[in-house]
């Protein structure tokens, strides 16, 4: 007959924990240069959840990733912090549920990077925030329900990307503050859509599409190259706006049903704002103010409860209005 002795009794123990494991934690601390850390936790036999994983370096080309599947209530966290240069972050949860979060956080760095994506999951937020220099960062969700990114980036040459697809409930964000600025978020076959861009200073430029159900954008952008471009296609749709200085230019299209703009422009440069609606119960405002070479141009193109302002104050001023059936 056989026996377990003791110390396979243990072995097998710690193999079970291992592979079914519920409530772990993986913590990694890493200071130096050319590390890399690693952590996968997969659905055992009897499923996985609340499990933790913390990543944290301090130097210089360093790689940290993380890799969560069939998890509920999943937690990624990754850090990289002082002068840390040609750094990469990466997480994937894929079919996780029940309010994962994947959070990322760059500072004092050079070279900065970082990247999230969750796949087939719901109720998921993402976080990123980046501090200084060569930054990037992209969120790419797939099939979610309640999926929530956000994008934060402070100094040097920016850009972010959020893409949430064929999800319902989600919302976007990316925040950028100084410097060769980007942003572009794209959201496909979504509804109660939101997508909320905010740039601040330097080479800004945002991109921004939507479509289908609730759409809204807000849009900003503060000092120096701006332009916009947005779109959205059908149902609730809004955008609202902002550009306040340089060489301005913004252009919105919209598709279908419940459809508004409103774009301001404030203080002068190259202004230029133009706009295009299409079906259903439209309304379009632009003003600007502040001088330069204003332009606007608005057409509408379904006799529904059409309606559009215009205000411009100095400068090279031209406006036009277009309504058609």
């Amino acid at each position: 007959m056989f026996q377990c002795k003791p110390l396979a009794a243990a072995i097998l123990t710690l193999a079970a924990t291992q592979a079914f494991a519920d409530l772990d934690t993986s913590s990694q601390v890493q200071t130096g240069d050319y590390n890399t850390a690693t952590v996968t936790q997969k659905k055992g036999l009897y499923g996985t959840s609340r499990n933790v994983a913390e990543q944290y370096q301090h130097g210089n080309n360093d790689t940290v990733e993380i890799y969560q599947e069939t998890d509920s209530f999943a937690k990624a966290e990754q850090t990289q912090t002082d002068t840390s240069s040609y750094n990469t972050l990466y997480v994937k949860q894929f079919a996780t549920a029940g309010s994962s979060l994947s959070e990322q956080t760059q500072t004092n760095g050079s070279g900065n990077n970082a990247s999230v994506s969750q796949q087939h999951s719901a109720s998921v937020e993402a976080k990123q925030y980046q501090d200084g220099n060569n930054n990037q960062a992209s969120i790419d969700q797939y099939g979610e329900t309640e999926s929530l990114a956000s994008t934060y980036q402070v100094g040097d040459w920016n850009t972010a990307s959020i893409k949430q697809t064929e999800g319902q409930g989600n919302e976007g964000y990316v925040q950028q503050y100084g410097n060769y600025n980007d942003a572009t978020i794209n959201q496909t076959g979504s509804s109660d859509s939101t997508a909320f861009a905010v740039q601040a200073g330097d080479g800004n430029d945002l991109t921004a599409a939507q479509t289908g159900s609730a759409n809204d954008l807000y849009f900003t952008q503060a000092g120096d190259n701006n332009t916009g471009d947005f779109s959205q296609a059908g149902n609730g749709n809004e955008i609202w706006g902002m550009s306040a200085g340089d060489y301005h230019s913004v252009d919105v299209a919209q598709d279908g049903d419940a459809l508004t703009v409103d774009a301001f422009q404030y203080d002068g440069s190259n202004n230029s704002i133009d706009i295009d609606q299409t079906g259903n119960e439209q309304y379009a405002s632009v003003i600007q103010e502040g001088g330069s070479y204003n332009q606007a141009t608005v057409m509408q193109n379904d006799m529904q409860a059409n309606l559009a302002f215009i205000m411009q104050s100095g400068s090279g001023n031209l406006a036009t209005v277009t309504q058609n059936q």
